[in-house]
């Protein structure tokens, strides 16, 4: 399709919301049970952001890059690809980003005090990322092997990588928020012009991690 840029999304898209669900239930039955294992590994990545008392950020770092690998791996290359054609560029920057995150575990990177309100604000959007997010897709494409959940799925993986990197120090963390901002600017774009019911929670808790990386390191009450 030349002049792709011209047409609305809904004439580029080459799938349907009902297609789209029924790739996710494919998706989702295809990497059983590694949805168990990434859900404990997002539990403790809320545990290190919300009441952790650990300084040190290259730990939560470390879970994130490989995090997005397996996204770029299972999900994009071996999967997405098969749905839309975009899925090998959008797993190109997944494993860029994957290993943005593993680099940046050299640095002397940390997490906001704990107790300020940034760092608070950011543990609230993850929980969202981790925990409530995952379900909002699931209530029309089932439960168990089918929840987006965080290293699996793209979204849920972008939305926990920007709470995280917003509860840290520093200006490598805005850089590294670049690539999970903008795929949920596409994802949500996406859904919304499908009709998703994930599209305008996915643009709302983008913009709050957003704000919240904003915040200065204020004490919490």
């Amino acid at each position: 399709m030349s002049h792709w840029w011209k047409y609305p999304l809904s004439d580029v898209l080459p799938f349907s919301l009902e297609a789209f669900y029924r790739f996710l239930e494919s998706y989702g039955q295809a990497i059983w049970p590694l949805q168990l294992l990434v859900i404990i590994a997002g539990l403790v990545l809320v545990y290190q952001v919300g009441v952790g008392r650990t300084v040190t950020a290259r730990p939560v770092l470390l879970m994130l890059g490989c995090g997005w690998l397996l996204v770029a791996g299972l999900y994009f290359h071996s999967h997405y690809v098969q749905l839309f054609w975009a899925g090998t560029f959008f797993a190109i920057a997944f494993a860029v980003q994957g290993l943005l995150l593993l680099s940046s575990t050299t640095m002397r990177v940390s997490l906001a005090p704990i107790r300020t309100l940034r760092r608070n604000m950011a543990a609230v959007v993850l929980a969202i990322a981790i925990v409530g997010y995952p379900l909002i897709g699931s209530f029309h494409i089932g439960f168990g092997q089918l929840i987006e959940t965080f290293g699996a799925f793209p979204d849920a993986t972008s939305l926990a990588t920007l709470a995280v990197l917003a509860s840290m120090r520093g200006w490598a963390r805005l850089v590294l928020m670049l690539v999970p901002m903008l795929w949920c600017i596409v994802s949500s774009a996406i859904l919304i012009t499908l009709g998703g019911v994930a599209g305008v929670p996915l643009a709302v808790l983008t913009c709050l991690a957003i704000a919240t990386a904003l915040v200065p390191d204020r004490a919490g009450r």
